[in-house]
């Protein structure tokens, strides 16, 4: 994956750009990609403290990139600087990706869409856990209808792994 990660350090986006993983090896991986590349970049995972003064600077454009961990930075944050979140790695609940996707999807965002990327490593575990999360999230549907938030389909997922 680590293709990935200089790709998209190269890529920079206009605005600054959201990746989400849930390793913290992938999550070093991706930092140092875009130092090297760089990018003005900050983590926020479970050892940050004063995440706040991060997400400031990431709103007010002193940053490029935010590396962020799924369960760390997937709750209670507004990141409406960015209008592109990328997903390195995949996490087996839905609910945590669309968790993830909305603190780009929030009141006072800037940008009128956003653009979501799921890296899907082809032949890896990945294509399985994203089959996974696909059956996970019509089930939810069917039991719950209306009531879970629907999860955008695998179009994207196959966007980003064409780019491979």
């Amino acid at each position: 994956k680590l293709p990935f990660a200089d790709q998209l350090a190269k890529e920079r986006m206009e605005r600054p750009l959201i990746v989400f993983a849930h390793h913290q090896a992938a999550r070093d991986t991706l930092e140092n990609a875009f130092k090297r590349k760089g990018a003005r970049v900050a983590r926020i995972d479970g050892s940050t403290r004063k995440r706040e003064l991060i997400v400031d600077a990431f709103q007010h454009g002193e940053l490029d990139v935010l590396v962020g961990s799924m369960l760390a930075c997937g709750c209670g944050l507004t990141l409406t600087a960015s209008c592109t979140v990328a997903f390195f790695e995949l996490y087996w609940t839905p609910a945590v990706l669309a968790q993830c996707e909305d603190r780009v999807h929030r009141i006072g965002q800037k940008a009128k869409k956003v653009h979501v990327y799921y890296y899907i490593a082809p032949g890896s575990c990945d294509e399985l856990v994203m089959s996974s999360l696909q059956h996970k999230q019509s089930v939810c549907e069917r039991l719950l209808g209306a009531a879970v938030p629907k999860q955008q389909d695998a179009k994207r997922a196959k966007r980003q792994q064409q780019r491979d």
